[in-house]
């Protein structure tokens, strides 16, 4: 099974990280990704957010251009991919249910 998170607001991460580590405890060989874009990319820029081992992070370039942050101070881990809701889209052609806190 695969599992597609989708964040846009700053606020929503306490929510999304504690709904991918009950995941991860019901299913731990679960495909998660997380597409993160608008103002949510913030918190992966010079943060000490805690990412999930074997979890794929993609950071929306265009938000990260918008918010005039630079992709040189993303946090290890994520990767950096041209737009997040292209990312969503090729995403769920590939399999992954997408879920939104």
């Amino acid at each position: 099974m695969k599992a597609l998170f989708h964040i846009d607001e700053r606020h929503k991460w306490p929510l999304l990280s504690m709904n991918i580590k009950n995941l991860l405890q019901v299913s731990p060989v679960m495909n998660i990704a997380v597409v993160i874009n608008s103002e949510a990319v913030e918190l992966f820029i010079k943060s000490t957010v805690k990412l999930e081992p074997n979890v794929k992070y993609y950071l929306c370039e265009n938000s990260i251009k918008t918010r005039n942050l630079n992709p040189n101070d993303v946090l290890p881990g994520t990767e950096i991919v041209k737009s997040g809701v292209y990312q969503i889209v090729l995403l769920q052609n590939q399999g992954y249910a997408y879920i939104k806190p």
